[in-house]
């Protein structure tokens, strides 16, 4: 769509804009040790939309005794992420943002306030209904974000389309495929940021799960486990 506009904090006078209201969606499956975090952390907002895939846990009598969480229980998906995305969508308002996270990523009060600015003006001003958030990629508190260097994020940046009003992404039900927005979109400046916590176990288990054994990951996997290897040294090996 030509030259992409990132949108960044103003160092004149900022310039009065209604503010549109952004809901926090979250899709979980079994999330009852970290969905309370979640929402604590998140506790700045007003309203969140939650769609549980049928959790066997008690991820469901957290979410309904929380205020100001929109609570529905589905069918799970065969693709946890890209199906429920689009689904909460379809849920939430037509009139307002809608952050799409898991429930293992933050975006930090001071961010969400200066996302809402910044969003806010490039939808009334510039006609921007979706937007490219960047990801903080941590595993046990060290950053691995640098590691993320692809075609589409030369500058080592994991941009994240998550950011959208009304339903305007469309999330494809094939994992690492890019999401496609319906409406004119724009990267926000990465001094607005989400963070993915993760830990060192959870990764490991992740290329497990992938690659059959650690020792058998090929490809990106394999550059993922080297850089693993030299933030944690032998204990990145099983």
């Amino acid at each position: 769509m030509g030259k992409i506009k990132l949108f960044q904090k103003q160092q004149q006078k900022p310039v009065p804009v209604e503010l549109d209201e952004i809901i926090i969606g979250c899709t979980v499956y079994n999330e009852e040790t970290r969905l309370p975090g979640f929402l604590k952390d998140h506790r700045f907002c007003d309203r969140f939309i939650i769609v549980d895939q049928a959790s066997t846990d008690g991820t469901a009598d957290i979410a309904r005794s929380t205020k100001g969480v929109d609570y529905h229980r589905v069918q799970r998906f065969e693709k946890l992420g890209e199906a429920s995305f689009n689904l909460m969508q379809q849920l939430a308002p037509q009139n307002c943002f809608l952050l799409l996270l898991g429930a293992d990523e933050r975006i930090s009060e001071q961010a969400y306030n200066e996302l809402r600015q910044r969003a806010s003006l490039g939808r009334r001003k510039y006609g921007f209904g979706a937007y490219w958030l960047h990801r903080k990629n941590t595993v046990d508190g060290h950053d691995m974000t640098k590691w993320f260097k692809t075609s589409y994020d030369p500058d080592c940046m994991d941009w994240q389309l998550r950011l959208g009003y009304g339903f305007c992404i469309h999330y494809q039900n094939v994992p690492h495929t890019h999401p496609e927005p319906t409406q004119p979109w724009a990267y926000i400046q990465p001094d607005v940021y989400l963070t993915h916590y993760k830990t060192l176990a959870e990764e490991l288990d992740s290329i497990r799960k992938r690659s059959g054994s650690v020792n058998a990951a090929s490809g990106r996997d394999a550059s993922y486990l080297e850089a693993l290897k030299e933030e944690f040294g032998e204990g990145a090996t099983l």
